[in-house]
């Protein structure tokens, strides 16, 4: 951080701004490499002679480049071996704001195991913070929770600390012990999530247009009597309202069934409960226009409501949606419950939506690499290398979070993490200990075609043994498309006859629509389908089956058509047969048609 554009004690150091490394970028002609500094700011790079130019990559809108203005410095090196030094990059504060950012995140999951959450909280504002607050609510499956930071305990499961002084760029974390409850069956592949708040909240480094009302919506969800509630606050401050209705969503195992709007005052909230049978309810609003950033609060209810018999709760869809996370002072984070697991993986969140890992290209991703010592002794340092795929953009890497201290370093797409010294006991002596972690996130770039799958690896060292390769976690890069197929008739329902077709949105190339008669299949391949034997009340429905690469769902079911009506009355008066009104008119003597089209008949014969 610059003051006169000389580096001197008046000036401060800038290794990290919040979660963000400060990338150095060199280049020269094709050649080019990019690598952050350490943790004092400083940075060396061993290059050829020649010219280069150098630049530095701003994380920030809080601050702008001062010297050079440019941001870029331009060096000769003349010779072999020679080094040149005095190459600095300043920033300068543009904006005065208070920007506080938190983060948690835990360790692994299982039941009847005790369990560490990390909270990490950041001031990246240009003012010190002498009053941070945080408030972390947890999910009720987490009991008994200390700290060796005092907290005071709030409803809702929710815990607020009172936090020292954090000055400009500081960076400061305090962990939670709980104990994930004793229920193994009940918690198998459950997802928890938890929220950590940060205040004071402004906006002010978010750059907030003059047309936006103040307004800041958020969601939180509970299970209560066998429904998925969701209570939707505006938690502005006073004389924030909102201006205009915004839209709320429901989905159920991520597919869209329900949506309509709220408007509320600021400090209101209002509630909507929705009967729960043991799908996975998310409930997602939006923000009023102009709000500063473009995330979409949500919440989730998992394994609620009364099961029909033979059905089990849905599982595993929490985590294939992004959580929005867009504003700096909120992190909700959720987590996987295993019984067990492979020890040293990679994971990624969102997972995508179906089994096509579907991600939107405009979505941040978020990496989890887990290890531990399995060995039979103590490991004195572990290395993590991940080599990210060609359509990540380094630029845009975030360090979230890690289980252990650590000396990080990035050479164009090489992430290297060393926790030199980490002291990590093995499983054998201490189980609960052996385990390590670090989370990362990042964007891909905005070249990366639709379609595009991405598989991320990453290497483990223990000490000097040979690396362990962790699993590969894949994602596929598309805008999320939603599978609909609508049915409905298109002639009349006559003497037990009806034919029916469908439209359809996003089937892709070779869709497969399947016809269904009161639950039971119908072969059929046509477009047009003709129903015969069909009786009132019967239930007409159909599945489609999409190939698009971008679907979120195999398959999706069709609304559902009930065939409805008043059976004919007819009445005698000698010597002719009348019908109540109707479309057409089909007259049988003995089962055998006889008449058609006529509302009255003559009856001439017996039968």
């Amino acid at each position: 951080m610059d003051s006169d554009c000389v580096f001197n004690n008046a000036d401060r150091n800038l290794g990290m701004y919040g979660q963000s490394p400060f990338l150095i970028k060199l280049e020269r002609q094709s050649y080019n490499i990019t690598l952050n500094t350490d943790s004092a700011g400083n940075y060396d790079i061993p290059v050829d002679t020649g010219n280069y130019r150098i630049s530095i990559i701003n994380p920030s809108n809080i601050f702008e480049y001062s010297c050079p203005d440019s941001g870029v410095i331009h060096v000769y090196v003349s010779t072999y071996g020679d080094t040149v030094t005095g190459n600095d990059l300043g920033f300068k504060i543009k904006y005065n704001c208070n920007r506080l950012r938190v983060n948690v995140s835990s360790s692994r999951l299982r039941p009847c195991d005790p369990a560490s959450i990390n909270v990490s909280y950041y001031n990246e504002g240009s003012v010190d913070e002498n009053n941070p607050i945080v408030n972390l609510r947890l999910p009720p499956e987490l009991i008994n929770i200390t700290s060796a930071q005092s907290f005071t305990t709030l409803p809702d499961n929710t815990y607020q600390f009172s936090l020292p002084p954090i000055s400009i760029c500081g960076i400061e974390s305090f962990s939670v012990s709980a104990e994930v409850i004793c229920d193994p069956n009940a918690l198998q592949n459950a997802t928890l999530c938890m929220d950590a708040d940060i205040s004071p909240v402004n906006f002010c480094s978010l750059e907030p247009s003059s047309s936006w009302d103040g307004s800041y919506v958020r969601v939180v969800s509970a299970c209560e009597n066998d429904s998925a509630c969701f209570n939707i606050y505006n938690i502005a401050d006073a004389g924030s309202d909102m201006d205009l209705p915004s839209e709320w969503r429901l989905y159920a195992n991520n597919l869209l069934i329900q949506q309509g709007a709220f408007q509320l005052l600021s400090g209101g909230d209002t509630t909507l409960c929705f009967s729960s049978d043991g799908r996975t309810y998310r409930l997602e609003v939006d923000q009023t226009d102009s709000f500063p950033t473009a995330g979409t609060p949500d919440a989730n209810v998992e394994r609620c409501g009364v099961l029909q018999s033979g059905t089990n709760y849905s599982l595993n869809y929490i985590l294939q949606s992004p959580r929005d996370n867009s504003v700096p002072f909120h992190k909700t984070y959720c987590a996987r419950i295993f019984n067990s697991y492979d020890p040293n993986a990679k994971s990624v969140t969102p997972m995508g939506f179906g089994t096509n890992h579907i991600v939107d290209p405009n979505e941040r991703i978020t990496y989890r690499i887990d290890f531990q010592n399995t060995g039979n002794d103590t490991a004195y340092f572990v290395k993590i290398i991940d080599n990210l795929d060609y359509y990540f953009d380094p630029t845009t890497i975030q360090l979230i979070s890690s289980s252990h201290p650590y000396n990080f370093s990035i050479q164009d797409n090489e992430l290297t993490w060393l926790f030199d010294p980490i002291f990590l006991p093995d499983s054998n002596v201490d189980e609960t200990n052996s385990h390590g972690y670090v989370e990362f996130s990042l964007k891909v770039k905005s070249i990366t075609p639709q379609g595009t799958s991405i598989n991320n690896t990453a290497q483990i060292y223990f000490d000097n043994n040979n690396p362990i390769n962790a699993n590969a976690a894949w994602i596929r890069i598309c805008t999320p498309e939603t599978p609909a197929i609508n049915i409905f008739p298109v002639s009349d329902f006559c003497s037990g006859r009806i034919s029916f077709t469908s439209t359809m949105q996003n089937q892709g190339t070779n869709p497969i629509v399947t016809w269904y008669l009161n639950g039971s299949w119908i072969a059929t391949s046509s477009d047009t389908v003709d129903f015969n034997g069909v009786f009132f009340n019967d239930v007409i429905s159909a599945t489609l089956n999409s190939n698009s690469a971008c679907s979120i769902s195999d398959s999706v079911a069709s609304n559902q058509f009930q065939i409805t009506g008043t059976p004919p009355s007819i009445t005698y008066a000698w010597p002719q047969l009348t019908s109540s009104p109707a479309v057409s008119y089909l007259w049988f003597l003995n089962t055998k048609l006889f008449r058609c089209n006529k509302s009255i008949v003559h009856s001439r014969c017996n039968g």
